[in-house]
């Protein structure tokens, strides 16, 4: 058996690096229920523990299969989102271009202008998201 890690001087003890056991490997666990199938295989024969430990591969494989496809980039969620933020990243373009006297009546009707149409944008948002 191979040891991962450095030995520790006048023990029998290793430092064993912490990492290794933060990442699971499905290849390695895949292996290491095969080989556990074929001693059960081997020692009890005509026992059910051998079909358990097939469906522990067959679900291992299976699972290593669906991590795969969740490990993989969502394209179809990443244009959601991005068409999502287009309205307020509009807004925002909308709001930084308008120039404002701040001693003159008229920022009120502005920034009534701006809420009016910030509330059409949210409001009619999911309408259309549908």
């Amino acid at each position: 058996m191979k040891r991962r890690g450095r030995r520790l001087p006048s023990t029998n003890c290793y430092e064993i690096d912490v990492l290794t056991y933060r990442k699971l490997d499905a290849s390695r666990i895949i292996e290491t229920l095969r080989r556990l199938e074929q001693r059960i295989a081997e020692r009890f024969p005509s026992g059910g523990l051998v079909a358990v430990c097939r469906d522990l591969v067959t679900i291992a494989g299976k699972t290593e299969e669906r991590s795969r496809s969740i490990a993989k980039p969502n394209l179809a969620l990443r244009a959601a989102v991005a068409l999502r933020s287009l309205p307020s990243a509009g807004l925002a373009i909308v709001a930084r271009s308008i120039h404002l006297e701040v001693g003159n009546a008229e920022i009120f009707s502005v920034l009534q202008g701006v809420e009016a149409a910030a509330n059409i944008v949210l409001l009619s948002a999911p309408r259309y998201s549908s």
